[in-house]
């Protein structure tokens, strides 16, 4: 399934989201989406219950989520698994 969205689009989205970078944390010092918070893609958790969590401590229970990476790639598959379990989620296209 096809989880791209444009900045333009998530900047139209009028609900309340969340927006997570899963790039390295140098990376997402170094230049990010103002308000995204950060949790490197390798680290994102695998299991439902993990990932609910870390969404929740970052303050986004229950909202959309955005995820920004280099490519999309990684974005596409975290995206995937959190649709799967019920949690709305995009990969931010480039």
């Amino acid at each position: 399934m096809d989880y791209r969205k444009s900045v333009q689009e998530m900047e139209a989205d009028s609900r309340n989201i969340g927006i997570i970078d899963i790039r390295e944390e140098k990376d997402y010092l170094a230049d990010t989406i103002p308000g995204a918070r950060n949790c490197f893609w390798m680290d994102f958790p695998s299991e439902e219950m993990d990932a609910r969590e870390l969404i929740g401590g970052f303050g986004y229970a229950g909202e959309p989520l955005y995820l920004v990476c280099y490519t999309g790639d990684k974005s596409d598959d975290i995206c995937d698994r959190l649709n799967g379990w019920g949690i709305e989620a995009y990969s931010i296209d480039g």
